[in-house]
């Protein structure tokens, strides 16, 4: 039990060390908030709030559909990194170390999803700020949730690249899903 729960962590580690390897990538995804919440939100709420008397404020609606959509992506985009590890050989070398397979999907989940939740936190923490969201309660809930639904979506972006198999057809998946 205790060998399981270092293995783990040593996964989990592993998966939050891969995340300043893709400087560029981030980069371009704090580029894409920065836009939505600068000026699309403020856009879209100016047009929402024409349409139906100035009664409706569609700003905070759009920050948290905002957040929520790069967590997608960011934990979609761990399923990513998960496919190319498979074709390059990497996954069937982890199979090979003596860790159980239960262990390494279940580490490779938690450290894909604290690694996406880690790189949206900022973003996360501005989204509360511009709702007024200052209870820790508040900010307690919104990071569970937000870990929650990483969970799910890393299990389910290696759920798929394991039923899959083919990194072309992977390619074309998560290209699909990520554009819904």
């Amino acid at each position: 039990m205790r060998d399981d729960l270092r293995l783990l962590y040593l996964l989990i580690v592993y998966d939050i060390r891969k995340i300043m390897r893709y400087k560029v990538f981030i980069l371009m995804r704090v580029a894409w908030f920065s836009v939505q919440v600068g000026f699309f939100a403020y856009l879209i709420s100016h047009i929402v709030g024409q349409r139906f008397g100035g009664e409706l404020t569609y700003y905070h609606f759009y920050l948290l559909g905002a957040y929520t959509s790069i967590l997608f992506t960011l934990s979609m985009f761990r399923g990513y990194e998960t496919a190319q590890e498979f074709e390059e050989g990497l996954i069937e070398y982890m199979l090979s170390l003596p860790i159980k397979r239960k262990i390494l999907a279940i580490g490779r989940i938690l450290g894909g999803s604290i690694a996406s939740f880690i790189l949206t936190l900022p973003m996360m923490l501005i989204v509360l700020f511009l709702l007024g969201a200052f209870d820790l309660f508040s900010i307690l809930l919104a990071m569970a949730s937000a870990m929650i639904f990483s969970i799910g979506i890393v299990s389910l972006s290696i759920s798929l690249v394991f039923l899959i198999k083919s990194g072309d057809a992977t390619d074309i998946t998560f290209g699909i899903l990520d554009s819904l």
